[in-house]
This record gives structure tokens, C-alpha cells and sequence, in this order.
């Protein structure tokens, strides 16, 4: 009971997520709570929001932190030519199927999908360890599917930007680059990756040497494997694959190698004059 202008009045208590206020006789009621700052537009939201109501993003959620991650993409191998050999439904069929795995197989161990592109994904995790689980277990999945062709995928770790949801920075371009240059169902490491996961047992790994990326320059990258694969019988078209990757390999490596020694043009000219 309280006494408002010499009268009682009746006061109740409301949860602070009501909708609206509480009216009793000609006294007005609202829930009382804290008006916050929307750290992404500036707009005025309440301590009980989640969502900002005028830009709709996360409330109180910084828009840029800095983090040490690995991030990973995967990108579905062929699925260029094959968007113009399928109709329009199957290849929407595809996408989705592709989506699914990978949502469901990323998040499952703990990662974090950033954003899917189509016939890739981007995503990020805490720890070098469970980035290289996720991205075998992809690999094999993908492999064992009858709908889907392989996938390769591309990790690098180290700092990045977040925005956002989004990741930015150097680790982000490495690991975009190294996808682009690995073998349908490999998974390619850079150096950091490598050497944060050199005692573990349950891994082995193959160097490809060192590959020019663009816009990034030369890194040092392997083929992450895992250990028992060296030890499982294989049956003949599997050794045959293996094989023919091996050489693919080595033929890349070596046409780098016979890039790197060739004189430039411009110093070639020079010592003509």
C-alpha cells in the first residue's frame, strides 16, 4: 500500500520483460529498467534487450575484438562445372546438402560456422586440435558420400579481427588462399598450424614445400593426415588415387621450384643492353 496525493493506492510487481505497463486506478505503472547504448548504431535499448530494435543486432556484444583462432574454409570441389550441367533444382539440392554437412558437422565439435558461400564455408575455432578434427572429419564425410564429391579444405591460425560475426586479417587471406591450392581431399595446413599440433600422435603430416600465395607471398604448407591412415589397408583404386595425388604433388612442387629459378624479364633485358 502506498499513498499517492493523500490516497492509497495498491502497487504490484511486474516481471521486467512486461509488455506493457500496469495500470491501477489513475496511477501508471512501468517495470523499471536501464536504458543501455546499442554499441553498433548508438541507438537507446534497454538492459532486458537482445536484440537492438533498430539495427536488429546483438546488444552488448563489442563490434570489433581482436582474437587468436584457426580459421578453416572448405570448398566443394567442381561445383563450377557442375552448376552448368544440372538444372536449377538439383543444384539448389546440392548446395543444401552441401550446407547441412557442414553446419552440422562443424558445429557438432565445437566450431563456429562465420558464413557460407555457396559451394563454401568459412569457420573458425578456439583451438589448433579441434580445428584439425573438424576438418578431417569434413573430408571424410564428404568423401563417404554418394551425392557429394570431395571437398578440400584450408587452415591457418593465428590473430584476426572480429566484427561483428565476421573475421578479418591476414590468418583469414592465408587459409582463403591455401584451399584454393590444395587437392580434392586434402587438408592443407600452414606452418602454425603444423607447429602447434607437432607432439600429437594422432596426426601425421607431408610437406608440400613452400607455395606462393597470392597477395600473401611464400608459406611453408603440409598435408594433414591422419596417423592410422598409414597403417589401414587400402584397396587398389585407393593406392592408385593416392599415388596419382603424390605426383600431382610433386609436379607442382617442381614447376614452383622452375618458376623461382627463371630470370625475370626485366633483368634479363638489362644485361642485354
Amino acid at each position: 500500500m502506498a499513498m499517492v496525493g493523500g490516497r492509497p493506492w495498491s502497487v504490484k510487481l511486474v516481471r521486467k520483460n512486461a509488455l506493457f505497463p500496469i495500470k491501477t486506478g489513475r496511477l501508471s505503472i512501468a517495470p523499471m529498467s536501464l536504458t543501455l547504448e546499442c554499441q553498433s548504431c548508438g541507438a537507446a535499448v534497454t538492459s532486458d534487450a537482445r536484440f537492438c530494435a533498430t539495427c536488429g543486432r546483438p546488444v552488448g556484444v563489442p563490434m570489433e575484438e581482436r582474437r587468436v583462432v584457426t580459421v578453416l574454409f572448405a570448398d566443394l570441389v567442381g561445383f563450377t562445372a557442375l552448376s552448368q550441367q544440372i538444372g536449377t533444382h538439383e543444384l539448389a539440392a546440392v548446395v543444401e546438402r552441401f550446407e547441412t554437412i557442414a553446419y552440422d558437422t562443424i558445429t557438432e565439435a565445437g566450431g563456429r560456422v562465420v558464413k557460407m558461400i555457396g559451394d563454401e564455408v568459412m569457420f573458425a575455432v578456439g583451438h589448433e586440435r579441434a580445428a584439425a578434427e573438424i576438418a578431417l572429419r569434413l573430408s571424410e564425410t564428404y568423401r563417404d558420400d554418394d551425392e557429394l564429391s570431395d571437398v578440400r579444405v584450408g587452415l591457418a591460425s593465428g590473430p584476426v579481427l572480429q566484427r561483428e560475426a565476421d573475421l578479418y586479417g591476414p590468418v583469414v587471406n592465408t587459409a582463403s588462399r591455401i584451399v584454393g591450392i590444395a587437392f580434392p581431399g586434402t587438408v592443407v595446413c600452414a606452418a602454425p598450424v603444423r607447429e602447434a599440433l607437432a607432439g600429437d600422435v594422432d596426426y601425421s603430416w607431408k610437406s608440400i614445400g613452400s607455395r606462393n600465395l597470392k597477395d600473401i607471398g611464400r608459406a611453408q604448407l603440409y598435408v594433414l593426415r591422419r596417423a592410422a591412415d598409414g597403417e589401414r589397408p587400402r584397396s587398389s583404386r585407393q593406392r592408385a588415387e593416392a599415388r596419382r595425388a603424390e605426383r600431382r604433388e610433386a609436379r607442382v612442387t617442381e614447376m614452383e621450384e622452375q618458376r623461382e629459378k627463371r630470370p625475370r624479364r626485366g633483368r634479363s633485358a638489362g644485361r642485354s643492353r
